[in-house]
């Protein structure tokens, strides 16, 4: 699916394998399940919140077991890497499946443009 100049509000949204352009999302719930990752270009974000499924969500809990569990180091290691952009370096042919074709808006399928954030909601505690 590619949109472009689409706004969304108050809209739960399925991120893997989209592509997204110089869209407005506003109060979204975006959901990465760990499939092909998204193209989200030009993009701005009022009040979103991400949330996660499938392989990544078991990822994420991974990575929370790994960190309680007498490996913080490691993960906070993994961390610094991303903070780097160290997972970058993912080579194309690796994210779509065979046959798939994606004319990349950046560089990288998993380089995305500094998108515009309006506003971040605060956890409540």
């Amino acid at each position: 699916m590619h949109e472009t100049g689409k706004t969304y509000r108050g809209k739960q949204l399925s991120l893997d394998g989209k592509r997204f352009e110089n869209c407005t999302f506003d109060r979204c719930e975006l959901n990465y399940g760990g499939g092909i990752p998204p193209v989200l270009s030009g993009c701005s974000f009022d009040n979103c919140s991400f949330s996660f499924s499938g392989k990544a969500a078991y990822t994420l809990a991974f990575l929370s077991g790994m960190h309680g569990g007498g490996f913080s180091a490691m993960v906070e290691q993994t961390f610094q890497g991303i903070r780097d952009g160290a997972y970058l370096r993912l080579p194309v042919q690796e994210l779509d499946p065979p046959g798939a074709s994606r004319q990349p808006v950046d560089a990288h399928p998993l380089a995305f443009r500094v998108p515009r954030i309006v506003s971040i909601p605060k956890r409540k505690n």
